[in-house]
C-alpha cells in the first residue's frame, strides 16, 4: 500500500486529467475517497453550483472554495447578491477567482471586493472588463496578498489619454510585492491600461518570474522607453511572452549581457518586424530550455522572409532547450535560410540538442538525411517534430538503432525520394524506427497518405484515418494532408457531409503549452499562458 503522501502526489499530477483521474479512482476504495476529495478540492464553482446547495450546506461548501468562476454572469445580479450579501457566505479558502466584470459599478465595488478580502486568494483572471468601471483605488486599499493577476481585452475609452490608467494599474501593482506571475493581453491599438511606469515597475521587479504581455504589441515605442529606465530589465525574470519587434528584444537582452548571467528559462516572441541583431540577442541567452519565435514582419509585403542561415546557427549555443520553435505561420510566408544552409552546419546545429523535446522549424532549406540522423541519435526524447525534411526509407531499413524512439508527431516534407516503396515496407519501417507515431503530415506526397494510413492499422492493430491539419491562415489551393490515430481526429462540427475531411486535433501534452510555467494556483483551462492564445 503506498505511503499517504505518495498517494497524494500522484493525484496531484492526474488532477487536471479527468480519464486518469477516474481510472485512479478504481484501484481502491481508498484511492476513490481521495480522489473524490480531489474533485472536490479542484472544482471551479459557479453560481449554477450554488443555486443547486440546499441552503444549510453553502456555508459549509463556500468554506471549502478554491476556485471559483464567475465569469459569463452579465445580468445576474440578483444571484450574485443572493451569493454574496444576502447569504453573507464567507470563502476563507479561496485561492483563486475568475470574473467578467461586464457588470455594474455597484457589483465591481461591492461584490468582487468582498471576494477580493479573502485571506487565502493567491490569484485572479478577469476580462473584458471597462477600465472606468474598475475600482482600482478600492482594489488596492483590499487587495495586497495576490501572488498571480491574468487581465484580458481590458476595453479604455477612445477619448481617455493614452495610457490613463497606468498610474492606477502601477499602484494596484506596487501593492501586491508578492507578484510573481503577470499575464496582461491588450487589443486596442491606441489605449492600454498597461504603460510606461507600470512596466518599468514590472521590469525592476525583483520576485517577478514570469511576466505575458498579449494581444496588439504592434507600437511599443514605449515600452523601449520604460525599459530604458531600468539597468537590468526583468533580471529576475523566468518566463516572457511577449508580442512586439526586435529593438524591444534587443533592449531586454542588452540588459542582461550588461549583468553577464540571466535567470530567464522560457521566451516565447512574437514579432512584428526582423533584423539581423535577433538571433544574435536570443544567443546570449544561454539558459533558455524553452524558445519559440514567430516572425510576423507586417510591412513586408512579400511571401518569403530572409534569413542568414549563420544567425540560426548561432543558437546551437542554447544546449538545454527542450522545446525549439522558428516560424513565420502568418499569410503562407517562409523563412529563407541566406546563403542556403549547407549539410556540415546543418547537422552541427542539431548535434546540440540532446535535450530537446520539440522541434518546428518551418525554413524552406531541405534538411539533409544525414543532419537527421544526427538530430535522431541525439535527440532521443524527441516526441514533435515539424521540419523540412525528406526521410529516405532504405536508409531507415538499414539503421541498426531505433531513430526516433519516443517521437508521437512528425511533421516532413515528403516520406521518400522514391515513390514505388510498397505501403507495407514503409508502415513496418515506421513502426520499428519511430513506436509511438500517432501522427505524420507531408507538404508532398499526400497522395500516398490513405495506402499508408490502412498498412500503419493493420501492422500496429490500431485505427489510423486520413486528415489535415488545420492551419488557420493558410490559403494554399491543396490543404495539408496527413494520417494519425483515430482518437486524434475530429469533424469541424458542420453537418456531416459525405467524404468531409477530418481534422487533426494536438494532444496537449505535445503542446508548447507544457513547455511554459504552470499556474500555482490558476485552473489550467482558465487560458492562463501564450500558447492558449
Amino acid at each position: 500500500m503506498l505511503l499517504p503522501e505518495i498517494r497524494r502526489e500522484i493525484f496531484e499530477y492526474v488532477a487536471l486529467d479527468v480519464d486518469v483521474l477516474a481510472r485512479a479512482s478504481m484501484v481502491s476504495k481508498a484511492w476513490h475517497l481521495d480522489c473524490q476529495e480531489l474533485q472536490l478540492r479542484e472544482k471551479a464553482w459557479t453560481l449554477r453550483d450554488l443555486s443547486t446547495i440546499d441552503q444549510s450546506d453553502r456555508q459549509r461548501l463556500a468554506s471549502r472554495f478554491r476556485h471559483f468562476d464567475l465569469s459569463g454572469h452579465e445580468g445576474c445580479e440578483e444571484q450574485l447578491g443572493k451569493a454574496f450579501n444576502d447569504e453573507e457566505l464567507e470563502y476563507p479558502n479561496l485561492r483563486s477567482l475568475r470574473f467578467d466584470p461586464a457588470h455594474d459599478r455597484r457589483w465591481l465595488t461591492g461584490y468582487a471586493t468582498k471576494l477580493l478580502t479573502s485571506p487565502n486568494l493567491r490569484a485572479l483572471v478577469f476580462s473584458t472588463a471597462a477600465a472606468p468601471l474598475i475600482p482600482w483605488e478600492q482594489w488596492t486599499r483590499e487587495c495586497t496578498q495576490l501572488e498571480e493577476v491574468a487581465i484580458g481585452s481590458v476595453v479604455i475609452p477612445s477619448w481617455a489619454p493614452r495610457h490613463a490608467y497606468d498610474l492606477e494599474f502601477e499602484d494596484f501593482l506596487r501593492h501586491n510585492p508578492g507578484l510573481a506571475s503577470v499575464v496582461v493581453e491588450q487589443k486596442p491599438r491606441n489605449y492600454k491600461i498597461l504603460g510606461v511606469r507600470s512596466i518599468a515597475y514590472l521590469a525592476s521587479a525583483t520576485v517577478l518570474r514570469v511576466l505575458h504581455l498579449l494581444g496588439d504589441w504592434s507600437e511599443d515605442g514605449w515600452l523601449r522607453e520604460a525599459l530604458a529606465t531600468v539597468h537590468y530589465p526583468f533580471f529576475a525574470l523566468e518566463e516572457l511572452v511577449l508580442r512586439g519587434s526586435c529593438e524591444t528584444v534587443a533592449c531586454i537582452s542588452q540588459g542582461y549581457a550588461r549583468r553577464g548571467w540571466s535567470k530567464l528559462r522560457r521566451l516565447d516572441l512574437t514579432l512584428r518586424d526582423y533584423s539581423e541583431d535577433l538571433f544574435k540577442n536570443i544567443s546570449t541567452l544561454v539558459n533558455l530550455t524553452y524558445l519559440s519565435v514567430s516572425l510576423e514582419p507586417w510591412h513586408v509585403n512579400r511571401e518569403i522572409i530572409e534569413v542568414r542561415a549563420d544567425h540560426i546557427t548561432s543558437l546551437a549555443v542554447l544546449q538545454d532547450l527542450r522545446c525549439l520553435e522558428v516560424r513565420a505561420p502568418e499569410f503562407n510566408r517562409r523563412l529563407r535560410m541566406v546563403p542556403s544552409w549547407d549539410a556540415d552546419d546543418q547537422e552541427l546545429f542539431l548535434l546540440s540538442f540532446a535535450k530537446l523535446e520539440r522541434l518546428s522549424l518551418t525554413t524552406d532549406c531541405t534538411i539533409s538525411e544525414s543532419a537527421m540522423l544526427i538530430l535522431a541519435r541525439v535527440s532521443s526524447e524527441l516526441r514533435y517534430c515539424r521540419i523540412n525534411a525528406i526521410l529516405n526509407l532504405s536508409l531507415l531499413g538499414k539503421a541498426r538503432h531505433r531513430l526516433f524512439p519516443n517521437l508521437e508527431h512528425l511533421h516532413m516534407r515528403a516520406p521518400s525520394e522514391s515513390t514505388d516503396i510498397p505501403d507495407t515496407r514503409y508502415a513496418m519501417s515506421l513502426n520499428y524506427h519511430m513506436p509511438k507515431l500517432e501522427s505524420l503530415f507531408l507538404q508532398c506526397g499526400g497522395h500516398q497518405m490513405p495506402d499508408l494510413s490502412d498498412a500503419l492499422s493493420q501492422t500496429r492493430n490500431q485505427t489510423w484515418t486520413g486528415c489535415r491539419c488545420p492551419e488557420p491562415h493558410s490559403s494554399l489551393p491543396i490543404p495539408l494532408h496527413g494520417i494519425a490515430l483515430a482518437i486524434h481526429t475530429s469533424l469541424t462540427g458542420r453537418p456531416i457531409n459525405v467524404g468531409e475531411p477530418k481534422y487533426y486535433k494536438e494532444p496537449m501534452h505535445l503542446g508548447r503549452a507544457r513547455f511554459l510555467a504552470q499556474s500555482e494556483y490558476m485552473r489550467s483551462d482558465w487560458g492562463h499562458g501564450a500558447a492558449s492564445e
